[in-house]
C-alpha cells in the first residue's frame, strides 16, 4: 500500500507544503522509521515513488519550500491510466494504523472532474481517494471514491463545499 497525492485535470500550479505519515501511538523504531516528513526544502528528502513521471511539470524552485506540480489532463478511473506525476510513499510492512497529513495550496477546482487530494494506492485498479472534486453538476465537493479490480465502487458521502 502506498499513500500519496492526487492532482488531476487542473491547469494551474499546485503547491504541497508538507506530508507527514505517522503511525499514531506506536514509536518510530517499531514502525520502520515513522513518522516521516518532507518539507520540500529545495530537494525531496523522502524516497518518493512517482507514477508516470514528467519532470517538466514539477518544481521545487518555483515556490521554495513546496513541491509544485503543474498538472496535466489524466485519470486513473477504471481502464484509464493516464494521470502523471502521482507522488507516493510506500508504507512500511506491518503498519495498519496511521495518520497522514497533507496541505495543498492555491487550488480550487472549477471544471468537471478537476480534483486534488490524498490517494491510498495499490495500483491503477485498486485505490481509495479523498479529494476536493468539481462535479459534472457544476459545484465543488469533498468526495471519497474507491475502485477494486478496476471496478468503480462509487462516491461515498459527497459533501458540497464552497
Amino acid at each position: 500500500m502506498r499513500t500519496g497525492l492526487l492532482l488531476l485535470n487542473v491547469s494551474a500550479a499546485v503547491a504541497l507544503t508538507v506530508l507527514t505519515v505517522d503511525s499514531g501511538a506506536w514509536g518510530a523504531e517499531a514502525q520502520g522509521g515513522l513518522p516521516r516528513r518532507d518539507d520540500f526544502d529545495s530537494k525531496l528528502s523522502l524516497d518518493w515513488e512517482i507514477i508516470r513521471p514528467d519532470p517538466s511539470h514539477v518544481s521545487l524552485k518555483s515556490h521554495p519550500g513546496k513541491l509544485t506540480i503543474t498538472t496535466q489532463y489524466g485519470s486513473i478511473h477504471q481502464a484509464q491510466t493516464t494521470a502523471k506525476n502521482l507522488y507516493f510513499i510506500k508504507m512500511p510492512e506491518g503498519v495498519d494504523d496511521f495518520v497522514v497529513t497533507t496541505c495543498v495550496e492555491d487550488l480550487l477546482p472549477e471544471t468537471a472532474w478537476q480534483q486534488t487530494g490524498l490517494l491510498f494506492y495499490e495500483d491503477d485498479d485498486n485505490f481509495f481517494k479523498w479529494v476536493r472534486d468539481y462535479t459534472s453538476q457544476g459545484f465543488p465537493v469533498l468526495n471519497a471514491h474507491y475502485e477494486i479490480d478496476q471496478k468503480f465502487k462509487g462516491a461515498i458521502s459527497p459533501v458540497e463545499v464552497s
